[in-house]
């Protein structure tokens, strides 16, 4: 077993603080990406403070969604939506975190975001299982990497291929009709990685089934060019409602009531991303990001608050007084359609210097 030959690109990379990663127990090929931290010798000189939860506190802590794992982050709060983690409310330096609109979010440099400079929105993101570490800057250096960073940016890192050919299978089941499995083998620069998780929310009539697909493939080029592809497919098909309980549904009913088994609430979301890095000199890159998304999502939903009269006033004075109602009686439902496509370019020089 032996590390790839060194080349100048990865000598410029290093010495230009970016992305020239190499797993602990396998040889990888050079990834070009973009890195909000970096190293953890970089956090001194940060325009900002920042703080990175790697590979080996993802696993040891067992965490469960996004949400656990950015709890262990000084200074972010996150509040919890269906149980899944499926779309964070992610709040930095006490700013409101309904959907995230204030935070920058990236996957190896790549905004997440369906609409990152106009709906900021957060109606999709990835599953934690997909990571191998975690990067959160706040501060002014956060006006570096994207349009919505009032409150910082965070940043996920995925794996980098291996060279040798590999890979593993995992599951796991849980209460509540959990259950999630893992497909991963890479080798050669390429690698494949699959997630099937499935399991109820935290409330009746809400369950969730999410696939996750991803492909990535990193070639040399030339001795002083580097190439990233990458390309993943996600769906979601959930039954999450929007509305809340009334205090009389809580207290006859308990926490977990909720009639509204015929809400739907379906994404699909395909990416490609290309990520080209040359060194200009030996203490010079310019990393280039090319990236296309399209996400669709449909929504639809008997009722958008406790007390609405989208039924009628007879089936709102019922969820007032604690009586258990049927959606099946109500024809009425309302659509949340939302369909983008999102695309960009951004080139970026980092040059070491005195």
């Amino acid at each position: 077993m032996h590390l790839p030959r060194p080349i100048p690109l990865a000598a410029a990379l290093a010495a230009a603080l970016s992305s020239c990663a190499f797993a602990n127990d396998s040889p990888t090929m050079l990834m070009p990406r973009v890195d909000v931290i970096g190293t953890a010798n970089r956090l001194p000189d940060l325009a900002g403070t920042g703080q990175i939860i790697d590979s080996k506190e993802l696993e040891g802590s067992r965490v469960f969604t996004v949400n656990e794992a950015l709890r262990r982050v000084t200074g972010v709060n996150v509040r919890d939506e269906e149980g899944f983690g499926l779309r964070p409310n992610i709040g930095i330096r006490g700013l409101n975190p309904t959907r995230s609109t204030k935070v920058t979010l990236l996957e190896d440099g790549v905004p997440l975001a369906y609409a990152p400079y106009g709906d900021n929105a957060s109606y999709y993101h990835p599953m934690v299982d997909r990571y191998e570490r975690i990067e959160v800057l706040k501060g002014p250096g956060s006006l570096l990497f994207g349009p919505q960073t009032v409150g910082g940016t965070v940043n996920y890192i995925t794996p980098a291929p291996p060279q040798e050919v590999g890979g593993y299978v995992q599951g796991a089941l849980g209460n509540r009709d959990y259950a999630n499995a893992k497909f991963n083998i890479g080798g050669h620069g390429l690698l494949l990685d699959y997630t099937r998780k499935q399991g109820n929310g935290s409330r009746d009539n809400m369950e969730h089934e999410l696939d996750d697909l991803n492909v990535k493939y990193v070639m040399n080029l030339t001795r002083d060019q580097v190439l990233t592809l990458r390309g993943n497919y996600y769906t979601e098909n959930s039954t999450v409602t929007y509305s809340g309980l009334t205090q009389a549904e809580f207290d006859r009913f308990g926490a977990r009531y909720n009639p509204f088994k015929n809400d739907r609430f379906d994404i699909r979301r395909h990416g490609f991303s290309a990520t080209h890095a040359i060194a200009v000199t030996e203490k010079a890159v310019l990393t280039t990001n090319l990236y296309y998304s399209h996400f669709d999502r449909d929504w639809w939903r008997q009722s958008s608050n406790s007390t609405d009269t989208q039924c009628g006033t007879g089936f709102r004075d019922s969820r007032l007084a604690g009586i258990a109602v049927d959606p099946d009686n109500c024809n009425s439902i309302q659509g949340r359609l939302r369909e983008y496509d999102t695309w960009g370019i951004e080139p970026r020089l980092t040059v070491e210097h005195q």
